[in-house]
């Protein structure tokens, strides 16, 4: 190894020695009186945890992933953005090692147990490997998990895995909430469906009430291997309203909401509630679907991005609160290439429809789920209004968003299981937080063209597809980064999206609320949140 990269280890080393030590300096400095361990946190978010929300691989929302993946269950590998960078530390893992370009091994923490009282092994590394890679399974977003392909037990404490190929985030995708490891006993003994209503973590807390659609509750697991939970019990209730949200917080009925819209912050910044805003990782779009007609035609998905004035959104919708994105990820994304290419031109928009063969313009529908993105009701009907001043006759289709997504999901899945299916839908109002800030869950997860269900726009194109598998493939940084940027370029060009915006992570909370992590990726980490007194 050169002396660069022995540097950039070293560098990575100490960050990690940092962030651990300040952990512990913050644990320490905790005024243990004013801790309250019995008290009990109450949060609302901004959507209805889905039935699978149990099983992270499952998960349909960030914030379910959010307590399935890192309160209920947890990684091999825990990851924080400090200042913009990934930083790992061990979680289920306590070291890790690339011993080739395709395989890391693992160092399993002992003494760890499920909360079932079954103890933590290899075996269970192995088992949800198994899991991951049967197609019978139903994960949520296979796509990011499958270069990792095989898991081997080399001690009960010891696991390789590997991809037949160089997987260069292949750390960064152990760290995925997706990624929590299931009991593997339990999901031997109840199955994939039974296993939602017998769930088995090694997290902080455990299920103890399990109503998606009206509450949840969470109690803390007295047997946790790491430092002991600070509240007694977690629960959460769907507040899909904002103003309901934001209502149930001023009136004291939760202590903790999620995606706060921002003609509320001052007020509830006056009223002496804690507002915290963190740039995030969400992108809003408009996907169009590419196999139908006229969506096949890349000057009609151009057209309709110059007849979107995107800039009077964000002031007038979302008051400045969003960031414009000039690519098909989000700028905090490694290796992001910004592209400025689509403005508001509402001539050239019609200029391209004529040229297209449409001059007066066609019908079609916008499908779009509410409740889900921050004021996503209110810039649907936005982007609609500007389509039809372009000559677009527009009809939008707004859906709960549970409803929305299955609708959606089974429509991309029928246009990949049977390629004379065309899916049933025109444009669809969606978002996509990359939660790795890699772009292979970045942009591969969404454009990649062959049987990928998260590419639900249906866009195709062999030269993306070719370098979208290299990039993963690729460890030279700088090769990679090409492979990145091109693919981005290529992407941008034939627009199978509405380029919009990116949604900051929004939270309000009482004063009272103590220890929880805002993270840019839209997880809401509250192993660690306490309740003074």
């Amino acid at each position: 190894m050169n002396s660069k990269g022995i540097s950039k280890i070293v560098i990575v080393a100490i960050i990690i020695a940092i962030v651990a030590i300040s952990g512990i300096a913050a644990y320490l400095l905790y005024p243990t009186s004013t801790v309250n361990p019995e008290a009990e946190l109450r949060v609302g978010f901004q959507v209805a945890f889905s039935p699978t929300w149990t099983d992270p691989a499952r998960g349909a929302s960030y914030p379910e992933l959010s307590i399935s993946g890192y309160v209920v269950h947890e990684p091999l590998i825990m990851s924080n953005v400090v200042n913009g960078v990934m930083v790992y530390s061990p979680s289920l893992a306590t070291s890790w090692t690339m011993i080739n370009d395709t395989t890391i091994e693992l160092k399993l923490r002992q003494g760890v147990k499920f909360q079932s009282g079954v103890e933590f092994t290899a075996d269970d590394v192995v088992a949800f490997n198994t899991k991951m890679t049967n197609l019978s399974y139903p994960a949520g977003f296979r796509t990011m998990y499958l270069p990792i392909n095989t898991a081997v037990k080399i001690d009960n404490y010891t696991v390789q895995m590997s991809a037949p190929t160089p997987f260069a985030p292949m750390v960064n995708t152990l760290t995925m909430s997706l990624h929590g490891i299931t009991g593997s006993k339990a999901m031997a003994q109840y199955g994939y469906d039974g296993y939602l209503t017998h769930p088995d973590g090694t997290g902080p807390y455990m299920v103890t009430q399990n109503d998606p659609s009206v509450k949840i509750v969470l109690t803390r697991n007295e047997n946790y291997w790491g430092v002991k939970p600070k509240l007694k019990t977690i629960t959460i209730t769907p507040l899909i309203d904002a103003e309901a949200r934001v209502t149930a917080l001023e009136t004291h009925q939760v202590d903790y909401i999620s995606a706060v819209p921002p003609q509320y912050l001052d007020g509830l910044r006056n009223d002496g509630f804690n507002v915290t805003i963190v740039p995030g990782a969400r992108q809003h779009y408009v996907g169009m679907n590419c196999l139908k007609a006229p969506f096949n035609d890349t000057r009609v998905r151009q057209a309709i991005n110059y007849a979107v004035n995107v800039s009077a959104i964000i002031q007038n919708i979302y008051m400045g609160v969003v960031q414009p994105v000039q690519s098909v990820t989000p700028s905090s994304v490694l290796y992001y290439k910004a592209s400025p290419i689509y403005y508001y031109d509402p001539v050239k928009a019609r200029a391209l429809l004529a040229e297209a063969g449409y001059p007066n313009g066609f019908k079609c529908e916008i499908w779009g789920g509410t409740g889900r993105a921050l004021m996503d009701r209110e810039a649907t009907e936005a982007i609609a209004g500007y389509l039809r001043e372009a000559g677009i006759d527009v009809t939008l289709k707004l859906m709960e968003y549970t409803t929305y997504s299955t609708q959606l999901r089974n429509e991309v899945t029928k246009g990949y299981a049977n390629a004379s299916y065309i899916p049933q839908f025109d444009m669809f109002y969606l978002t996509w937080a990359v939660m790795t800030l890699d772009p292979d869950s970045g942009i591969r997860t969404q454009f990649y063209g062959i049987n990928n269900n998260s590419n639900r726009q249906m866009y195709n194109n062999t030269r993306v597809n070719y370098l979208l598998t290299q990039q993963y493939q690729t460890l030279n940084a700088t090769l990679r980064q090409q492979e990145c940027e091109e693919a981005q370029q290529i992407i941008m060009n034939e627009t199978p999206w509405i380029i919009l915006w990116v949604e900051p992570v929004i939270v309000a909370k009482s004063t009272k609320v103590m220890g929880d992590i805002v993270d840019p990726r839209e997880y809401y980490l509250l192993h660690d949140a306490y309740m003074s007194v």
